[in-house]
């Protein structure tokens, strides 16, 4: 029987090529810092996770040493006690689903009984661009087959109108286009205000004229009356929930009607067997579900696919794209092979690769 004998983290920073002014964030990101967490057993399995720091680790490691690797239940309820004092451990949470796939030699969809490995894409944009540079990265996206699109809020309502626009005269075929006002949530150095439910719903209004998919956060997102609000005052489906990081504060999203989609990110919130139950849950009030999958790694792509092919009532799933600042090469920097889509604007989950089927590149952490 395998049993854990060792959890480490190591980082990694990586200098940009080009500037990336994500429209999330007030400062210019200039290069990428990522952890590797990296959980083996005795007989030589390794499983991998990455992303943010994770602060208070060795402690959390005293627990899991010893541990079978097949008692991913246990040890993610051990991960949700931690999570309360320290920050949420989602890197080692994947790092344990990865390490049992390993173990298994299956991929983490199928231990979570999906036989889907197929889930259309969305082109996600992450800055602010003219409408010509929409025009030409719109061409693009007909070319790589995607289906749907996500472009940022841009400087004001009308410029993000505009640039609707040119997104839909330049597309050679009808796509579905999100537009993300990046209003739930801020970076901690960031002090711009956030909109109020008189400006929300101004803007939503008229976004909604534009036969939109859904809009994405125009809210603050613990302002869930505003959001109930919000949502029968506007056409367009209301999409919400990425950083939300209690299961029953997104519960309470869908049992109360303020939301049309969610959204919570399997790494940055509450872990997989918990979004699987509340998406099961969220189902009988018309909910649908797919998670934001935007980090400094394709790795977070990765885990939040092998979660969505488990999950019934799913739509498009978010592929981070926005070239030249976040083409796949910038984006899968630290993997062994970039995660691409398919002729039709797909992604294929390996049914022969266990885990969460990649490689890292363990070469560039220290």
């Amino acid at each position: 029987m395998s049993t854990i004998k060792n959890l480490s983290v190591k980082s990694y920073t990586h200098k940009l090529p080009k500037i990336f002014n994500a429209t999330w964030d007030s400062k210019p990101r200039e290069s990428l810092a990522t952890y590797l967490v990296t959980v083996e057993t005795d007989d030589g399995f390794k499983g991998f996770g990455l992303g943010d720091s994770v602060p208070g680790y060795e402690l959390f490691a005293r627990y899991i040493i010893g541990q079978n690797p097949l008692e991913i239940d246990l040890m993610c309820e051990i991960i949700d006690r931690f999570s309360l004092f320290y920050a949420r451990y989602g890197p080692i949470e994947m790092a344990l689903w990865d390490l049992l796939g390993k173990v298994q030699g299956n991929p983490v969809y199928k231990i979570l009984n999906s036989r889907n490995n197929k889930l259309d894409l969305y082109a996600s944009t992450g800055t602010i661009k003219s409408p010509e540079e929409f025009s030409k990265f719109t061409k693009l996206v007909n070319k790589l087959g995607f289906h749907a699109i996500k472009i940022r809020f841009q400087e004001n309502i009308e410029s993000t109108l505009d640039c609707i626009d040119a997104v839909r005269e330049s597309s050679d075929y009808e796509l579905d286009i999100m537009v993300d006002c990046n209003q739930a949530w801020r970076m901690p150095w960031d002090t711009r205000s956030v909109w109020d439910l008189k400006t929300a719903v101004k803007i939503c209004q008229k976004l909604s004229e534009k036969n939109l998919y859904w809009i994405e956060e125009p809210l603050y997102r613990c302002d869930y009356s505003g959001m109930r609000i919000l949502k029968k005052e506007v056409s367009s489906k209301i999409a919400a929930g990425e950083f939300t990081k209690e299961l029953g504060d997104l519960f309470y999203l869908a049992e109360n009607q303020c939301v049309d989609i969610l959204q919570p990110d399997v790494i940055l919130t509450c872990g997989f067997r918990s979004l699987l139950n509340l998406a099961s849950k969220v189902k009988k009030y018309g909910v649908l579900f797919t998670p934001h999958t935007w980090a400094n790694t394709g790795a977070a792509l990765m885990a939040n696919a092998h979660l969505l092919a488990g999950i019934t009532n799913k739509t498009y799933l978010e592929y981070p794209f926005d070239p030249p600042v976040w083409d796949i090469e910038i984006r899968d920097h630290v993997l062994e092979d970039p995660i691409k889509n398919t002729r039709d604007g797909q992604i294929i989950l390996s049914s022969q690769k266990p885990g969460f089927g990649i490689s890292v590149r363990e070469i560039l952490f220290k």
